[in-house]
């Protein structure tokens, strides 16, 4: 999912005009971000043993690419459900009833996109404050 910053463009430029370095701040606010992303998927993750809970992480996984997520091989039952209960979206046995979709993923990026854009700005803006002083 793409986030976009209104006036985030001219930040940047005026950042690099002064000699900034406009990655680096770029991936601390998306790093300040994921982490944002990454608390609210843990809050709000259903809890049986804490096993998925507590595997939940965020990494960089590019330039200003980052991901949240975890390694536990039934998050995606939690996430889009099972059965005729499951996401339809989300190719998947629908011969049993299944357990409802419990996103908790999704809805933790869904519910910090704006937060997660600011982070950026944010970030750029100090940047170009370091350099302006």
């Amino acid at each position: 999912m793409d986030i976009q910053v209104k006036g985030l463009d001219n930040l940047i430029r005026k950042l690099e005009f002064l000699g900034g370095n406009a990655d680096a701040a770029i991936d601390r606010g998306l790093a300040i971000g994921a982490q944002r992303v990454k608390s609210t998927a843990k809050q709000i993750c259903s809890v049986d043993t804490g096993r998925l809970k507590g595997s939940i992480e965020s990494h960089q996984i590019g330039k200003h690419a980052y991901s949240v997520g975890t390694n536990v091989e039934y998050a995606a039952y939690v996430e889009f459900g099972t059965g005729r209960r499951g996401d339809p979206k989300v190719d998947h046995t629908t011969s049993v009833e299944g357990k409802e979709p419990r996103p908790f993923l999704l809805t933790g990026l869904l519910e910090n996109k704006d937060a997660v854009g600011n982070d950026v700005k944010a970030q750029v803006i100090t940047a170009i404050r370091q350099k302006v002083v």
